[in-house]
């Protein structure tokens, strides 16, 4: 009989942010192994306008073998915009993701793709 494996949280703290600390998401990052699924929901904490959030996982699989994924999206760059976003990684035998850093790419022409998103 096989057991269902619970969701892992892959942020340790309350915010995500850039290297710089310029762009900061508050709230969580999961992984759902049942369905392969990494979420994040939160809300901007800190930003300079609207752009391009990159955020790159890597992860291993149980014999060791190292993947990545990127989740990729645009923001209108307000605080407290909400993000809600899921994907699911195209490497279906990583089992064990983490956070490996966030970028943020400036941009105005984002905020009109995240309007299209809504």
């Amino acid at each position: 009989m096989a057991f269902a494996e619970g969701p892992r949280k892959l942020n340790s703290g309350s915010e995500i942010c850039d290297s710089d600390r310029r762009f900061c998401i508050r709230g969580s990052i999961w992984y759902r192994p049942n369905t392969r699924r990494i979420e994040i929901t939160g809300r901007i904490a800190r930003s300079s306008g609207p752009g391009w959030v990159s955020i790159i996982f890597r992860g291993t699989s149980r014999t060791n073998q190292p993947a990545s994924a990127i989740m990729e999206f645009p923001v209108r760059g307000t605080y407290s915009e909400i993000i809600d976003r899921a994907f699911i990684p195209d490497e279906p035998q990583i089992g064990h993701w983490r956070i490996e850093r966030l970028y943020f790419e400036a941009d105005d022409s984002a905020a009109r793709a995240a309007e299209d998103q809504r």
